[in-house]
């Protein structure tokens, strides 16, 4: 298989495994929900179901930055490119840069999301 598949199937496995991300973030607003509707008695600001919210909150930040500056960096890198007269379909390399910072959010959303999970699971396991 030539090099260039490799970082095809890179791009395949990060993009899939973000769409799961955003799914088991959503799943786990639903898990509080029900453990907080489940006890009358806990209220939303009790720690054990307001931190992993918060972390889901930020995980799903950290997915919608992740998109929103790929979108921002990569238009930004076509534009000067495309101003300096490069071809259209010229190969091209960018600076190494540009995905460090959206790989950062790729590793920090699954961070936060995990960390999350944690917490709901010691939650479920005090309530149920």
């Amino acid at each position: 298989m030539e090099l260039k598949e490799y970082k095809n199937k890179a791009h395949e496995y990060t993009a899939k495994s973000s769409e799961i991300a955003r799914q088991i973030n959503f799943a786990g607003i639903g898990i509080i929900w029900i453990i907080r509707t489940s006890n009358e008695t806990l209220e939303l600001s009790n720690s054990i179901i307001l931190i992993p919210l918060i972390l889901i909150s930020i995980s799903l930040l950290f997915d919608f930055c992740q998109y929103f500056l790929g979108g921002i960096i990569w238009i930004d890198f076509y534009r000067k490119k495309e101003k300096e007269g490069v071809p259209k379909d010229s190969d091209v390399l960018s600076e190494n840069w540009r995905n460090k910072i959206l790989y950062a959010f790729y590793y920090f959303k699954f961070f936060f999301m995990i960390v999350a999970y944690i917490f709901i699971i010691k939650a479920l396991f005090s309530y149920f």
